[in-house]
């Protein structure tokens, strides 16, 4: 949550001065991408919880491999 709170407000700094047009299309889209990652995370935080858990196994296995 601090890597989105992080992301959010750099997103918003993005605004201020507004840039010259399309480049603010390319906020909108962030934000909605940051509000889907959201949503999708609520959901598998309460539907998946496994998946999450899983997910950080896998990456830590990565980082250190093991050798038979």
């Amino acid at each position: 949550m601090i890597a989105v709170a992080s992301f959010a407000a750099v997103t918003y700094y993005q605004y201020e001065p507004q840039p010259p047009y399309p480049v603010p299309l390319a906020n909108y889209i962030v934000l909605g991408f940051l509000g889907i990652g959201l949503v999708v995370m609520a959901w598998l935080a309460r539907n998946r919880r496994r998946a999450i858990d899983d997910a950080g196994v896998v990456f830590v296995e990565a980082e250190n491999p093991q050798t038979p």
